[in-house]
C-alpha cells in the first residue's frame, strides 16, 4: 500500500472556487461571506492517488480534509483488531476533525478508494475558526453526537447503549454505569459552549450541586468526565415524559395535574432553597414526569448561590419565564423562582405564556411592566384558588410574592412528596377474550394499546394473562 500523498494533475481552484465549494458545505454555510472568504484563503490542496493513507490510526491530528473529488474507505475495527463497519466518504465529506477537537489520536485509518483531491485546513486555520464562529462549533459537536452513537462506545469509563437526545444547551446519551450496571444519562456540552470557561464552570457547579441535594424530585448526578474537547456529566436516567411534551399533547392541563405537579416541584425547590441555592430556570423542558407520576427537576446548570447574582456576571435563564429581579439583576433569592413557578403554573393551565414575542427583549420588558393577566380570564373553569396562587405569585416586588416554598406548599394545600399527578385514582378494566389462534393478533393489540398509554405518564398500564 502507499504511504503518503503525491503532487501530480490535479485541479487547481481558485479563492472563488474554493469559496462557493465551502459555502455549500454543513459545517461552513452558516459563517458570514468575509470569513468563508478568510478561510478559502488559507486552505491548501492535497491530492492522494488510490490506496494512499490520508490519515493513520494513532498518530496525531495537524489537519482536518475535505473531499473535493473522490472517495475514501474509512475501516473501523473492534477492540480484538476485528473489521467491524466500512465507512466510505465522498464529495463534500469532512475527515480528521474529531482529532483536532478533541485533542486525542486519530481513531481510524482512512485510506483513499480513488484518485482523490482534497481541501486540507491546518489545526492553527481550523481552531480559530472553531473558537471565532459558534455556528461551527455546534455543527461539530452534532456532527461528534451522531459518532459516538453510531461508533463511539465510551465516554470516559461509560459506556453508550443508545443514541443521543438534543437538550437545550447539550446532547444526551443513555449509558451504563461500568461498576453498578445501571442505566445512567450522559450529557455532553456542546462545544460552542465548552470554549467559554464561564458557562464550563457553571456546568461544574451544576453536577456540585445537583450531587449535593438529596430529594426523590431533584434528578440525581453520579459523576462528571472530562471528554472528547468537551465536558460531560453522568446522571440518574430518567423514564418518563418531559413536562413540554405534556402540554404540547394535552394543549392544557388538568387543575389535578397543575397541583400536583404545583406542589412536587414547591416541595424541591424550599428544599435547594434552604440549601442556599436558587435554580434560576425553571421551565417545562427541565421538568419530567415519570411513569408512576413523580415529577423530576433538573438542570440546575445556571442555579446561583442566593444573593450571587450581583457578585456574578453570567447568571441567566429564559426569557418567557425570568422574574423582572432576575432580569434588572438584583440580589436574587428563592423568590425569583416563586414567579418562575406562578409562569409555569399559567403555562400549564393554559397552554401559553403569559407574554410572547419575536423579540426576547420585549419579553422581558413585558415582565418588568405588565402584571400577568388572570388565567381564568381565558378559561372560567380554572379553580380559583389556582388562579390566584399566578396573580400573587408573579407580583412584580418580590416582598409582595408568596415568601417561601413552603407558603406556596400550604396555599396549595399539601406537602408535595406524596402527590401524585392525577389524584384520585380510578381503574377501567379490559378483558380480552380469544381463542389461541389468535394470540398473534392480540399481541400486536395490546403492543398499540402500550404504545398508545405511553403517551400519558399519568395513566398506567398493566396485564395479566390466565388461561380459562
Amino acid at each position: 500500500m502507499k504511504q503518503a500523498s503525491w503532487e501530480g494533475e490535479m485541479t487547481t481552484l481558485s479563492y472563488r472556487e474554493i469559496e462557493r465549494f465551502l459555502q455549500g458545505n454543513p459545517l461552513f454555510k452558516e459563517l458570514p461571506s468575509h470569513a468563508l472568504a478568510e478561510v478559502a484563503r488559507k486552505v491548501t490542496q492535497e491530492r492522494f492517488p488510490p490506496e494512499a493513507y490520508l490519515v493513520r490510526k494513532g498518530e496525531e491530528g495537524h489537519s482536518a480534509f475535505i473531499l473535493y473529488r473522490g472517495r475514501v474507505r474509512v475501516p473501523l475495527v473492534d477492540a480484538e483488531g476485528q473489521l467491524r463497519l466500512v465507512i466510505l466518504l465522498k464529495e463534500g465529506d469532512i475527515l480528521g476533525e474529531m482529532a483536532l477537537i478533541t485533542g486525542e489520536p486519530r481513531v481510524a485509518d482512512a485510506i483513499a478508494e480513488e484518485e482523490t483531491e482534497t481541501l486540507v485546513i491546518r489545526r492553527e486555520v481550523f481552531e480559530e475558526i472553531f473558537h471565532r464562529y459558534p455556528s461551527v462549533a455546534r455543527f461539530l459537536t452534532s456532527l461528534l453526537a451522531h459518532r459516538i452513537s453510531e461508533g463511539q462506545h465510551h465516554i470516559g469509563k461509560y459506556r453508550v447503549v443508545k443514541g443521543h437526545m438534543r437538550g437545550g444547551t447539550s446532547f444526551i446519551f443513555q449509558g451504563i454505569h461500568p461498576g453498578l450496571n445501571r442505566a445512567v444519562a450522559i450529557k455532553m456540552l456542546s462545544h460552542a459552549l465548552s470554549m467559554d470557561s464561564e458557562f464550563v464552570r457553571r456546568l461544574q457547579k451544576e453536577a456540585y450541586i445537583i450531587a449535593a441535594l438529596k430529594h426523590p424530585n431533584i434528578v440525581e448526578v453520579y459523576d462528571t468526565e472530562w471528554a472528547l474537547g468537551t465536558f460531560f456529566i453522568i446522571m440518574e436516567f430518567l423514564e418518563g415524559t418531559p413536562l413540554d411534551i405534556l402540554i404540547d399533547r394535552q394543549g392544557r392541563l388538568s387543575p389535578a395535574q397543575c397541583r400536583s405537579i404545583l406542589l412536587q416541584l414547591a416541595s424541591a425547590l424550599g428544599y435547594a432553597h434552604r440549601c442556599g441555592i436558587v435554580h434560576r430556570d425553571i421551565k417545562p423542558a427541565n421538568i419530567n414526569i415519570e411513569p408512576n407520576g413523580r415529577v423530576k427537576l433538573m438542570d440546575f446548570g445556571i442555579a446561583c448561590t442566593a444573593g450571587q447574582a450581583q457578585r456574578e456576571m453570567g447568571c441567566f435563564g429564559t426569557p418567557a419565564y425570568m422574574s423582572p429581579d432576575q432580569i434588572l439583576s438584583d440580589n436574587i433569592d428563592g423568590r425569583s423562582d416563586i414567579y418562575t413557578l406562578g409562569i409555569l403554573c399559567y403555562k400549564m393551565l393554559t397552554g401559553h405564556v403569559p407574554f410572547t414575542d419575536e423579540d426576547p427583549q420585549k419579553i422581558l420588558r413585558a415582565h418588568i411592566r405588565r402584571q400577568v393577566p388572570p388565567p381564568a380570564a381565558h378559561f372560567p373553569d380554572i379553580p380559583e384558588d389556582l388562579n390566584e396562587f399566578v396573580l400573587r405569585a408573579t407580583r412584580k416586588k418580590p416582598e409582595e410574592r408568596f415568601q417561601s416554598m413552603e407558603e406556596v406548599l400550604h396555599f396549595l394545600g399539601g406537602k408535595g412528596e406524596e402527590a401524585s399527578l392525577c389524584a384520585p385514582w380510578r381503574v377501567a378494566n379490559l378483558t380480552l377474550l380469544f381463542d389461541p389462534a389468535l394470540e398473534t393478533v392480540v399481541n400486536e393489540i395490546v403492543r398499540n394499546l402500550r404504545r398508545e398509554v405511553e403517551k400519558y405518564p399519568a395513566i398506567r398500564l398493566g396485564i395479566t394473562e390466565m388461561d380459562v
